[in-house]
C-alpha cells in the first residue's frame, strides 16, 4: 500500500501557499476536519488553545485526534483525544 501525503492550501494577506499536512497519515487511516478560530479546550494539554485562524483536526481512526495549526512559520499540534 502506498502512502500519499495530503496537502492543503493556506491563505494569508499576501496570498496562498500549499503545505504538506504533518503526520503523513494515509487517507484510509483517518480524516481531517475544519477547526475554526476561538478557544479549544483539551484534557490532554496544559491549557486551552486559542486559535486566531482556521486549523484542522487530524483524526486517526481508533488512535486519537489533534488540532494541527500553522503559527510562526511551522506546524504545531494540540492533542484533543487518544
Amino acid at each position: 500500500m502506498s502512502r500519499r501525503g495530503r496537502r492543503l492550501s493556506l491563505s494569508s494577506r499576501s496570498g496562498f501557499r500549499v503545505s504538506e499536512i504533518p503526520g503523513g497519515l494515509a487517507p484510509e487511516q483517518g480524516w481531517i476536519e475544519l477547526v475554526r478560530p476561538g478557544k479549544h479546550d483539551s484534557g490532554y494539554e496544559g491549557g486551552p488553545l486559542r486559535l486566531r485562524s482556521d486549523a484542522f483536526l487530524d483524526v486517526a481512526e481508533d488512535k486519537g485526534a489533534a488540532i494541527k495549526y500553522y503559527k510562526n512559520g511551522h506546524w504545531n499540534t494540540h492533542v484533543t483525544s487518544d
